[in-house]
């Protein structure tokens, strides 16, 4: 019976060796290039994800939101149409300039794909402060439209912005159709 003894030694190198007589080297300090050029690969066959980026003053930890979800026809409607279980709750992670950040989630595909998918031209997001949301009954928050920001994004208005969505809106952000509006 042979007895085999296999070492990997930095750099990649594969020693085998047969009774100790016996080495054979094999290099595969190439394994790294390969299996960097498969993840690649794989990758750049996947779709892109498309989230939304949002930056608010660090004070605020979590904020709800409401956006359609992909697979549902978005209305054009500014009015709070919605129930409170369609809001998602966005918590926020401090950052150093000044704001905190969170984002949503809104699947594979981008900007394009997202706006096909809702069936219009133009898609709103509502932003409330989560405390307004804990603290008030639901039917109070709609009669008085107790909105902290409403932005109604085209596709080229996301597009221009790269998803990166601030509170308060930002210079940038001024061209676009929004509930305050921007001063």
């Amino acid at each position: 019976m042979r007895n085999h003894y296999f070492q990997i030694t930095h750099g990649g190198l594969l020693n085998i060796q047969r009774n100790s007589s016996h080495t054979m080297n094999t290099v595969f300090h190439n394994s790294h290039t390969i299996l960097l050029i498969a993840v690649i690969w794989l990758l750049s066959s996947c779709e892109p994800f498309v989230a939304l980026n949002l930056y608010l003053p660090t004070e605020k930890k979590s904020v709800y939101c409401f956006l359609p979800d992909r697979n549902q026809e978005a209305r054009k409607d500014t009015s709070i149409y919605f129930l409170p279980d369609d809001l998602t709750l966005v918590k926020l992670y401090s950052k150093s300039n000044g704001h905190s950040s969170g984002w949503i989630d809104l699947g594979m595909g981008d900007v394009d794909v997202l706006f096909n998918d809702w069936k219009v031209d133009t898609v709103s997001l509502f932003i409330f402060d989560q405390e307004v949301i804990d603290n008030n009954s639901w039917n109070t928050v709609v009669d008085n439209y107790m909105v902290l920001q409403r932005y109604d994004f085209t596709k080229e208005d996301l597009k221009r912005i790269h998803c990166q969505v601030y509170y308060p809106p930002t210079p940038e952000m001024s061209t676009i159709r929004m509930w305050p509006n921007y001063h």
